[in-house]
């Protein structure tokens, strides 16, 4: 949870600092699928190539090497929160019924 978009770009920026285990200030598509497998994340959660080319918009928002910098990551974390929150607005129109866990 976030109270504020500060607390929320801190909250960004801790996470790729623990994905960023060599402190390179740059996370490759190898390892951010690596690192993210080592979270403890209930369910787990299993990202591959194809998924990081999928929130990068075909590597789009990476930098000019390929990468994911501090911002570049901040910019897909955002980009992500903003489609779920549609996912499941969109689907409490369609369905009109959602749980608090929906949005857990």
């Amino acid at each position: 949870e976030y109270v504020d978009d500060v607390d929320l770009s801190s909250k960004i920026q801790s996470l790729f600092m623990v994905l960023d285990t060599d402190e390179s200030r740059a996370l490759t598509s190898d390892k951010l699928c690596a690192e993210i497998k080592k979270l403890n994340f209930k369910p787990r959660i299993h990202m591959t190539q194809e998924d990081f080319l999928t929130i990068t918009g075909s590597g789009s928002m990476c930098n000019g090497e390929g990468k994911l910098g501090p911002g570049e990551f901040e910019e897909v974390v955002r980009l992500q929160i903003r489609r779920y929150i549609q996912r499941q607005l969109t689907d409490l129109m369609i369905h009109g019924t959602t749980t608090e866990a929906d949005f857990e």
